[in-house]
């Protein structure tokens, strides 16, 4: 009897390690030291039901387990579309890294820019926002093709082959030229927004042609102020730009201020390089770095548009309605209370009405209003800026005329050297500007 319950025994045991199955065949065991084990008050029947019970629990903590995972999951899924979507819809959310998806196209769309004449070659950057009818749209600056009549681009994938171009139309006060080639492969088109809400720190990217040699360098920065800033270039024209800290140098002119998303935001032109300080009579320069300016997209759309629509007027040339040409330009002597005027344009409506050499002590700019009376825009005294040094007099005054639009007068108070009282001249703008390709070079 106790042989047989030993044996007995041994198979429960074995049982409560592997569930028994009707069709599974039990290996005989062979304890290695004889022993006797009681079970007391269980009979092999109350093995089963508590294996069975054993069974049945693990396969409960199992299946509670996957539910535990399977809401985490969900809980980590849906906090991962919430960050996206946050991401989507707050532009103003900083992000480290660019996308390689990104940055591969944005490249692909930009160009670098040659302009030529027989005085030299002027190199910059641009991009293109429109393919039509054959042909491929690009946006440059202005002051890259000015004075030149020979234009080409080269591409990312083929920077050694000139691709002819065509210059359409030009805006000096904008600052913006569009060209135009035929369509070729490796160019790709990059859209242009037509406004955009700028948010401080806001990451942005530009590919250019810096040095006019180094051609697709990538530059990455941030939106350095949300405010359109009023700033004069060298020549005297005042534009209303966006603050980018972002380094750029000379070829960067033209090329696309990028978003994170791939879009043209605005287009790089200017950049502070250095700052004249003067104070208790000493004069001292400050070199500038980070501080560079685009020109807000909407801008930019605006005057491709119009560009675009008056192509084929005025001898296949674009521009911009109501601009002037400015006509008088005003050097930086200082003759007493009074400015020198340098040049005077013989194609401009001021031709016959003043001269060079002669001096401006006053000038006002007036515009119509809607009921046609006049209202002034711009008055500068000179006599009366004892303060300024001559070249900001100098400045103002460019600003001024720059500043004519159609259908404005300029009222200049001039004398020439043997003059002895200064004689008012009424400058009219009437004459539509149109930039003409220089033919004499």
């Amino acid at each position: 009897m106790i042989e047989d319950f030993e044996n007995e025994s041994y198979k429960n045991n074995e049982s409560s390690e592997q569930p028994q199955n009707e069709n599974t065949a039990y290996m005989p065991v062979y304890p290695m030291e004889a022993k006797t084990t009681y079970y007391t008050g269980k009979t092999l029947n109350n093995v089963k039901e508590n294996t069975q019970n054993a069974k049945t629990m693990w396969q409960s903590l199992g299946v509670l387990f996957m539910l535990i995972l399977m809401v985490g999951c969900a809980i980590w899924g849906y906090n991962g579309w919430l960050a996206t979507e946050k991401i989507e819809n707050q532009p103003y959310v900083i992000l480290s890294n660019f996308s390689r998806d990104v940055i591969d196209h944005a490249n692909t769309s930009v160009v670098s820019v040659f302009a030529s004449s027989t005085a030299g070659t002027s190199a910059g950057s641009g991009v293109c926002y429109k393919q039509s009818g054959g042909y491929m749209y690009i946006i440059t600056n202005h002051h890259v093709i000015e004075d030149c009549n020979t234009f080409y681009v080269t591409t990312a994938d083929a920077p050694q082959t000139q691709i002819s171009a065509t210059l359409i139309g030009t805006d000096k006060q904008s600052d913006i030229a569009v060209l135009r080639i035929r369509e070729v492969n490796g160019i790709e088109v990059s859209t242009l927004k037509s406004s955009y809400e700028y948010n401080l720190a806001e990451n942005v990217f530009t590919i250019g042609n810096p040095l006019g040699t180094l051609t697709h360098t990538f530059s990455n920065g941030y939106i350095s102020n949300t405010s359109v800033r009023s700033v004069v270039s060298e020549s005297g024209v005042q534009q209303e730009l966006i603050s980018v800290n972002m380094n750029i140098n000379s070829g960067n002119s033209g090329g696309p201020l990028f978003n994170a998303d791939g879009d043209i935001i605005g287009i790089v032109n200017s950049k502070v390089a250095s700052s004249i300080v003067t104070s208790g009579g000493s004069t001292s320069v400050n070199v500038v770095e980070g501080i560079c300016f685009a020109i807000p997209c909407s801008t930019v759309y605006d005057v491709v548009q119009e560009i675009e629509q008056s192509y084929a007027t005025y001898g296949g040339m674009g521009y911009v309605t109501g601009r002037t040409n400015a006509g008088v330009t005003v050097g930086y002597s200082v003759f007493g209370h009074s400015v020198m005027i340098s040049s005077v344009d013989e194609t401009s409506d001021a031709a016959g009405l003043v001269s060079a050499r002669q001096t401006i002590e006053q000038i006002t700019l007036e515009r119509p209003s809607e009921e046609g009376v006049y209202e002034t825009i711009y008055y500068l005294n000179v006599a009366e800026e004892t303060e300024v040094d001559a070249s900001t007099l100098a400045l103002y005054c460019n600003i001024i005329f720059q500043s004519a639009q159609v259908n404005d007068k300029i009222t200049l108070l001039v004398k020439d050297s043997t003059a002895v009282q200064a004689k008012e001249v009424v400058i009219e703008y009437t004459t539509q500007y149109v930039y003409q390709i220089p033919t004499n070079y």
